[in-house]
């Protein structure tokens, strides 16, 4: 499991104590319902049956997903495979938004 990863469970784990709020810990305004942690990491899309991949730069992760840097002109499908440098486990994706060279990216699920 990457550092990532378990400092996200870590968090989760000491909310559901109650050890431990979320608000507190929300910058104001921000609407999402967990805990980002800031990253610098690439990884790669992959799609079109594994025929098709595209590099990116993770920028924010949390437990359900990241938001994720690539080239505004790539095209993107709905649903991929997600693969994070250093981490030999493949997750299945969707796009969530998309802004320029910007994009939230769901984890659907979490499995290894």
């Amino acid at each position: 499991m990457s550092t990532a990863f378990s400092t996200h469970d870590s968090i989760e784990k000491l909310m559901s104590d109650g050890g431990l709020e979320y608000d507190l810990l929300r910058p104001e305004g921000d609407r999402r319902r967990t805990l980002r942690r800031r990253i610098f990491k690439g990884a790669t899309l992959h799609f079109n049956c594994g025929t098709v991949s595209l590099e990116c730069l993770v920028r924010n992760l949390s437990g359900h997903g990241v938001m994720a840097e690539l080239d505004p002109l790539s095209l993107l499908p709905e649903t991929f495979v997600f693969r994070m440098a250093g981490d030999d486990r493949r997750r299945q994706a969707e796009l969530v938004w998309r802004q320029g060279s910007k994009a939230g990216i769901r984890f659907a699920e979490m499995g290894d």
